[in-house]
């Protein structure tokens, strides 16, 4: 066979044109800052923490010592001094406390505990005429009222409002009598004026507490958000058993 005729060479390729350099992007507009999210409904519900978390939070408020919440119209708001004593009916022994809660009050209540058990007078029910008067002592005094399982009482001459009405609901079991009032309204503090960041700071502080004696969650959200400084919302025995398991005595 013939041998083949050798391939031609390939033209050299044309070199190719250099590309036009790109135009420069131009800055991105910044992004308009968002707009803040408005802060969500507080509620009982959606803050209820893990034991392990429950056990390390603090529960009293650590608001100055100065700070006052008394009832403006009650027998007892222009009284100075808080008076504590035995009481006795058909139930046996009570500690019973008269005038607002001023500081101090909680160690004051501790004390009688202990000096009438040494008399062996084993005290389990708790009875109060309050105008109300610092919140972290009367905190302090529920807090041990539910620990120990204490029974509240109201008879038909108490008037236990603001702070008192925290140590009343705190009661394991609670009385109640005819003509009894028991008072709530939201914390305040004297020179502090009430804007929305601040009713809806005491509206958090407080709800440790009242989560961890079991109150009602419908009570808590009126009073916190539908009573002022100078309001009280009353409960009485025809009312009282709408927000809280009380008996008739």
């Amino acid at each position: 066979a013939e041998p083949a005729e050798p391939a031609e060479p390939a033209e050299p390729a044309e070199p190719a044109e250099p590309a036009e350099p790109a135009e420069p992007a131009e800055p991105a507009e910044p992004a308009e800052p968002a707009e803040p999210a408005e802060p969500a409904e507080l509620s009982l519900e959606d803050w209820v923490p893990e034991k392990e978390e429950w056990e390390n939070l603090p529960i009293l408020p650590d608001l100055p010592p100065e700070t006052e919440y008394i009832a403006p119209d009650h027998p007892l708001r222009f009284a100075s001094k808080l008076t504590f004593m035995l009481g006795e009916d058909d139930k046996g022994f009570y500690l019973y406390a008269e005038g607002p809660i001023t500081s101090g009050a909680y160690k004051e209540f501790q004390d009688y505990i202990s000096h009438y058990k040494k008399q062996n007078i084993e005290l389990n029910r708790f009875m109060m005429h309050s105008p109300g008067g610092l919140v972290r002592e009367g905190l302090a005094i529920g807090k041990f009222i539910y620990d120990n399982r204490w029974q509240t009482d109201a008879d038909q001459y108490m008037k236990c409002y603001s702070s008192c009405g925290f140590i009343f609901a705190s009661g394991k079991t609670k009385r109640i009598q005819d003509g009894a009032e028991i008072g709530f309204h939201r914390p305040y503090i004297p020179n502090q004026e009430d804007t929305d960041e601040f009713v809806k700071l005491m509206y958090k502080k407080y709800r440790p507490y009242w989560h961890e004696i079991d109150g009602n969650v419908d009570l808590y959200n009126k009073f916190m958000k539908s009573y002022g400084r100078d309001e009280m919302y009353i409960l009485t025995s025809e009312s009282i058993n709408k927000y809280m398991d009380v008996s008739k005595y």
